[in-house]
């Protein structure tokens, strides 16, 4: 190939290799940016995972701990210590007796090493020891130290865990200080990682390693996001994770400095080998496009000299060839691939779109056959399915839907159905699923499904099946009302067409709920009030009513409970009055939210119910006083109702409402009591004996009464404490 011939090849073949070096650097330079960005970020999310998952493990302690400090006010002698003014006297018998309980909680449980009750009223600290004076202990500040706690002395690093606690029926300040076993603390808490450092810190800015206290370890960071701080002229990024009410934090600290270092390394090979792989690729296509170039050189020639001589050609050198005809002929093909290349290119762009937004308006706003069809010939579905079913699918994180929708439909077709799908919206989409599968085996497959995609958390909900495609846009329609009904369904949830039963008319009274849980709540029954309203709860959730209208019902019981108690001047917080509930009601996502915040309510009112001495009015105290005395003789309903003056029907019913049970139920309960006990420490008493002397004429009636009471006949009881002390069990 001459010189002349071979000038545009030249050109166009530098150009290339020019361009497709700079192009491939720069596509090389933003690879590995980004791919080294990938790993970054992924060692980012790796580490605060991990430190998350610390901090759980913390809370976890955290909560023991709380724990523990509740079971060392728990006992009665506490209580009474607490309830008891300064200047009463405190026996020491009642000081052991609280000395040996914290004994036995600090014995139980290998996380505590030591645990101590600080009287400040009194200036005195009981531990599971002895008895100390506050001034000869650390602890004389412990009433404003934080819940976790470090303190060091000589060398030694001490973990406590303090609660305070001041009785509601004076002012006095109490506080449970928990000396904390480091290796217990530390077991799965300090995990060593090659480049992560990981430290505890408390409210107060205390931070803990595993070789002990750290100093300055927040100097210089300033925050990225959220929770993540960085040291940029160290190389250093932090992470921290706060604990919820436990006033402290798990951070760790990475050392990323070499990571990023060696990351650019790795850039620059891969842009010089890139380029070196363009500079080799550029030569074998040099040498073998010189071949290639021969015909059009012909083409050239030939088209040069058929070429006619044009006007005011005269006097032109007949030597002169021309190449424009060949540069023509470059230019034609290379601009109709170009157009080729841009139409294919345009057409592979616009057919998700258009098939998203032609599936979209058919399904949602008018359907037309003709226009169906053809969609479904443009796409290559056969859809030869007997049924269709409508699934909609919402994310409850916005963005991941795409993703959902993608894998979704490769899970679809891999079951050998097909599905026209589109986005509503950045958070809801819609697949029109053809299939003859039964509807209960295509609820199991789509069970299936959930579980794949599992990963996104998300709420499905399926239509029910229909043939007719021309109601597709009411069966839409009636899936998206059916959609709002997650409110009584857990997160995520599959909420099935026919499953939902129907929805009842008028209003659900609530009035027999409150009335239960006000009962069982004076009663002291917490496991039957929180059965009662689970139960509730499930009726709701089946019968699904208007959701605010949902939120009113709790309101109501909440509120109807608040009131109740209050009658019987319980005492109750702020976080418990009418417009605290309200709030945070109305700021739960489902109905279990509303659940929770009920039962949390039901709960608090039930401890102070239980913390409040019952107050009788006179005629029952001294009715309650005359039967404590007179319970062993024949007694009568007649006899007490003298003894106060009034009527007998007036005592029962004062009697009732007062304390729950019959005047001659309070008689019985007294006696079945005394008879339990001398059947168990008397063997040598007979049983007509002790029907005697608990006022029983007839032996019959007590052996009666007995069994209605504790299911068993006296002999039989008696019997069986005989067995039990003869086995080495102790009495119940």
């Amino acid at each position: 190939m001459d010189k002349l011939n071979s000038r545009v090849f030249y050109k166009m073949y530098l150009t290339n290799t020019v361009l497709m070096v700079v192009f491939v650097g720069i596509l090389a330079l933003i690879s590995s940016h980004f791919s080294s960005k990938f790993v970054l970020d992924k060692i980012t999310d790796f580490n605060r995972q991990t430190i998350e998952d610390r901090g759980e493990v913390l809370e976890d302690k955290l909560r023991q701990m709380n724990d523990l400090s509740d079971a060392a006010v728990a006992s009665d002698e506490v209580i009474r210590l607490m309830l008891t003014e300064k200047d009463q006297y405190i026996s020491p018998l009642v000081m052991q007796e609280i000395i040996q309980d914290l004994k036995i909680i600090r014995d139980n449980y290998t996380l505590v090493d030591e645990i101590s009750l600080v009287d400040y009223e009194r200036e005195m600290v009981i531990n599971s020891q002895s008895k100390l004076s506050l001034r000869e202990t650390i602890y004389r500040d412990a009433i404003d130290w934080e819940p976790l706690s470090f303190h060091s002395d000589s060398g030694r690093v001490s973990i406590l865990y303090t609660k305070n606690w001041r009785p509601v029926q004076r002012e006095a300040d109490f506080s449970i200080v928990l000396e904390i076993n480091q290796e217990a603390f530390q077991e799965n808490l300090f995990i060593p990682f090659e480049d992560l450092r990981e430290y505890v810190v408390t409210g107060d800015g205390a931070i803990l390693s595993e070789a002990g206290l750290v100093e300055e370890l927040q100097d210089g960071w300033e925050q990225i996001e959220g929770e993540e701080y960085g040291n940029a002229a160290a190389g250093l990024t932090a992470y921290v994770h706060q604990i919820n009410g436990g006033g402290g934090s798990v951070a760790g600290v990475w050392d990323n400095a070499q990571l990023r270092k060696e990351a650019g390394r790795i850039v620059y090979k891969i842009i010089g080998i890139c380029v070196a792989i363009i500079a080799i690729a550029s030569l074998i296509l040099y040498f073998s496009a010189l071949s290639f170039y021969k015909p059009l050189r012909k083409l050239k020639e030939r088209v040069s000299e058929m070429k006619p001589a044009g006007k005011g050609e005269v006097g032109r050198n007949p030597d002169k060839k021309e190449n424009n005809e060949f540069q023509f002929i470059e230019s034609a093909i290379h601009s109709l691939q170009d157009e080729k290349q841009q139409i294919k290119e345009k057409y592979e762009e616009s057919v998700p779109v258009i098939t998203q937004n032609v599936s979209s308006r058919l399904i949602t706003e008018g359907y037309e056959e003709e226009a169906f069809s053809h969609l479904l010939g443009v796409l290559g579905y056969e859809m030869r399915g007997s049924q269709y079913v409508l699934l909609i699918a919402e994310c409850k994180n916005r963005g991941e839907i795409h993703a959902l929708g993608e894998r979704l439909n490769e899970l679809i077709r891999k079951d050998g159905m097909e599905a026209l799908y589109f986005e509503k919206n950045v958070g809801q989409g819609t697949f029109l699923i053809n299939t003859d599968l039964p509807y209960k085996n295509f609820i199991e497959q789509v069970e299936i499904w959930k579980q794949e995609t599992s990963k996104v958390v998300s709420t499905w909900c399926l239509s029910d099946y229909f043939a007719n495609r021309s109601n597709m846009n009411l069966v839409y329609w009636e899936t998206v009302e059916r959609l709002k009904k997650k409110f009584f369904k857990e997160e995520n949830a599959i909420i099935y067409g026919t499953s939902a039963k129907e929805e009842k008319e008028g209003q659900v009274s609530n009035i027999k709920i409150e009335q239960k849980l006000l009962a069982c709540i004076k009663e002291g029954k917490d496991g039957e009030s929180e059965e009662i309203l689970h139960d509730f709860t499930r009726e709701l959730s089946n019968t699904q009513l208007e959701i605010q209208y949902t939120v009113f019902i709790y309101f109501s019981i909440c509120s109807k409970l608040i009131q109740d108690l209050k009658s019987f001047d319980v005492a109750l917080s702020k976080e418990y009055d009418e417009k605290a509930v309200f709030q945070e009601l109305f700021q739960g996502e489902n109905i279990y939210d509303l659940e929770k915040t009920t039962l949390k309510v039901i709960r608090t009112l039930a401890e102070k119910f239980q913390e409040k001495e019952p107050v009788h009015s006179a005629s029952v105290k001294k009715a309650i006083e005359f039967i404590e005395e007179n319970y062993h003789r024949d007694l009568t309903l007649e006899d007490i109702a003298n003894e106060v003056y009034l009527t007998t029907i007036y005592l029962s019913n004062l009697f009732k409402k007062e304390t729950g049970c019959t005047v001659m139920e309070y008689v019985t309960r007294l006696r079945m009591k005394e008879a339990r006990e001398l059947l168990s420490q008397s063997p040598a008493i007979k049983i007509k004996d002790i029907a005697e002397r608990l006022g029983y004429r007839n032996v019959q009636s007590f052996i009666r009464y007995f069994k209605i009471y504790y299911g068993v006949t006296p002999v039989e009881f008696r019997r069986n404490r005989k067995h039990e002390t003869h086995g080495g069990k102790d009495d119940q």
